[in-house]
């Protein structure tokens, strides 16, 4: 099995069927089809549903297409990094990151990464943490930056980035001096309780057995922040949220006692200690660091 081979199965899954694969790859359909009979001679697995037309590829075309893209990028990296600098990496990562971090982190960390290892490409994309691991866990992300789990699966692991508190976000007119009452008594903009930030103040509130009164759910901390920077609620949102802010009409109260998530990079075990990931954590924690406690 050649490398050619699995660029094709990988175009085939990109490109939704044989004929645009071979466009793109700029060969005959009858070519696409010999390489994917002998990769399925070779596997001695049918890859494709071919009781269609077009042809589509089955569970088994898609798990190795999964695992195809990664082959394809370790190779590339391998390829590129002969005639690279020694400290230098090259490749590409591709990873996802959890909204908060993606607003406050990720271009920065973007940033370093690039001006470190000019030759390194990521691929980034925005997500809900369940969604993230899962795509780590299929192959189709290198690493995902999420709320820890509460549970975990065999294959992967996770780094610790940094343990951020969660805060009440009010404007000056709903503030109160008693933070339980500003919970009770305002209108609350819920973070979404698909989010694992939204998860854990769901179950911060039920053990302080307090009911908001919930007049939104969102899945922005943007959005959610320019609600309560109209005076239009309170919201419990991570500690940073507030770094691009500087309205000095917004308060950032702590709760009593002190509600925490653990912001982590995730991955596949056998991917933890690749130079490029390992570039990635690092570097996520000095862009946090710098952000402050």
């Amino acid at each position: 099995m050649g490398i050619r081979h699995l660029r094709t199965l990988a175009m085939i899954a990109d490109s939704g069927g044989f004929s645009a694969a071979a466009e793109r790859l700029f060969i005959t359909q009858s070519a696409v089809s010999l390489q994917m009979k002998a990769l399925e001679e070779e596997w001695r697995i049918t890859l494709f549903d071919r009781t269609t037309r077009p042809p589509v590829l089955n569970r088994h075309g898609w798990t190795l297409v999964h695992r195809a893209r990664a082959l394809i990028d370790q190779y590339d990296a391998l390829r590129a990094s002969v005639h690279a600098a020694p400290s230098e990496l090259i490749g590409s990562l591709r990873i996802g990151v959890v909204p908060s971090a993606a607003a406050n982190l990720l271009p920065r960390v973007l940033l370093r990464l690039r001006d470190v290892h000019p030759g390194l490409t990521i691929h980034a994309e925005s997500g809900l943490s369940a969604e993230l691991m899962f795509k780590v866990g299929q192959g189709r992300l290198d690493a995902a930056v999420v709320t820890a789990p509460d549970r975990l699966d065999i294959g992967l692991a996770t780094e610790l980035i940094r343990q951020e508190e969660l805060k009440l976000f009010a404007h000056d007119d709903l503030v109160l001096p008693d933070v339980d009452d500003m919970l009770a008594k305002r209108p609350f903009i819920r973070f979404s309780g698909a989010m694992g930030v939204g998860r854990i103040v769901n179950e911060a509130l039920h053990s302080r057995n307090v009911k908001v009164n919930a007049i939104l759910e969102l899945d922005s901390i943007e959005a959610i922040l320019g609600m309560v920077n109209l005076g239009l609620g309170i919201a419990i949102l991570p500690e940073h949220s507030m770094a691009r802010w500087r309205d000095h009409r917004l308060n950032e109260l702590s709760l009593d006692p002190p509600v925490r998530r653990n912001l982590v990079l995730v991955a596949r075990r056998e991917y933890v200690e690749l130079p490029a990931v390992g570039s990635l954590l690092e570097t996520f924690r000095s862009v946090a660091f710098d952000e402050g406690p």
